[in-house]
C-alpha cells in the first residue's frame, strides 16, 4: 500500500511538472515571438582618457557598433558583440609635391587612431519603456598611426602607410539605457550609454612623436609612448531590434 501511495504521489507530482513545463515552454514560445531577442546599433562617440592617458591624449572622437542575441526568450541576459574607432588626433602640413615639382602642394595627414572590438555578457532591465542595461566584454585594442599624402583639398589620396601599430588586451564595462522613439513603437531606440575601456599596457604614437630627420634610415625617427591606455567612450545613437 505504501508503494501505491508512493507511487501515486509520484505520478501527480510528476503531472504537475509536466503541465508546469508545458505551460512555461508556451510562454516562453509566446516571449519569443512577441520580443524582440536581436539588436543592432551604432552611433557617435566621445573618447575622455583618464590616469596615464590623459597625461599624453586630450580627447578623441568616432563611433561604434554593436550587436546583440538574446539568450532567454525576453532577451534580459544576451551576448554582445562591439566594435568601434577613435581618433585622437591628426597632424596635417602642405608640402611641395617633389623636389621637382615644388608649385604643386599636397597635404600630408598623420593620424592616431584606436579600434576596439569586445565581446561579452549584457544585462538589460525591462522596466516600462525605457530599458537600462550594463555590460562587460574583453577583446582587442588595435593603436596605429598612419600617413596620407593627398590633394590639397583632400578629394584624393595619393598614398598612404601605416608608421606604427600596437595590439593590446581590452577589458570593458558599460551601462547605459534605451528610450523607444514613439514613431516606431518599441524596435527603434535612441541608445545612450557609457563604457570603460581599460588597456593595461599600450605603446602608440602622439602629435610630435614623429620627427623628420634626412640622415635617419627611412628619413624619420619614431618615439612611441608607452603607458595604461585607459578612456571612457560616451555614446549616442540608435539601436534597432528584431
Amino acid at each position: 500500500m505504501g508503494g501505491t501511495l508512493c507511487q501515486k504521489t509520484t505520478r501527480a507530482v510528476l503531472a504537475v511538472l509536466a503541465t508546469m513545463a508545458l505551460s512555461a515552454s508556451a510562454s516562453a514560445q509566446f516571449a519569443v515571438r512577441s520580443t524582440p531577442r536581436m539588436e543592432a546599433g551604432g552611433g557617435f562617440d566621445f573618447a575622455a582618457p583618464v590616469g596615464d592617458f590623459r597625461q599624453n591624449v586630450r580627447q578623441g572622437f568616432g563611433g561604434a557598433g554593436h550587436f546583440l542575441i538574446g539568450i532567454d526568450p525576453d532577451a534580459v541576459i544576451s551576448v554582445r558583440v562591439d566594435a568601434g574607432f577613435i581618433n585622437y588626433g591628426n597632424d596635417t602640413n602642405y608640402i611641395p609635391f617633389s623636389a621637382s615639382a615644388r608649385r604643386i602642394i599636397v597635404q600630408e595627414k598623420t593620424s592616431n587612431n584606436i579600434f576596439v572590438a569586445s565581446i561579452g555578457p549584457q544585462m538589460t532591465f525591462p522596466i516600462g519603456q525605457v530599458r537600462p542595461y550594463v555590460n562587460a566584454g574583453v577583446g582587442l585594442a588595435y593603436f596605429y598611426t598612419q600617413t596620407a599624402l593627398n590633394t590639397d583639398d583632400e578629394s584624393y589620396q595619393i598614398a598612404q602607410t601605416t608608421n606604427y601599430s600596437d595590439n593590446s588586451l581590452l577589458y570593458t564595462g558599460g551601462a547605459g539605457f534605451n528610450i523607444p522613439l514613439s514613431f516606431a513603437g518599441d524596435y527603434v531606440s535612441m541608445d545612450v550609454g557609457a563604457r570603460y575601456n581599460s588597456v593595461n599596457s599600450a605603446r602608440y604614437l602622439t602629435k610630435g612623436d614623429i620627427m623628420d630627420d634626412p640622415n635617419s634610415q627611412y628619413g624619420i625617427i619614431i618615439t612611441p609612448r608607452q603607458s595604461a591606455a585607459n578612456f571612457i567612450a560616451y555614446h549616442l545613437g540608435v539601436s534597432f531590434r528584431f
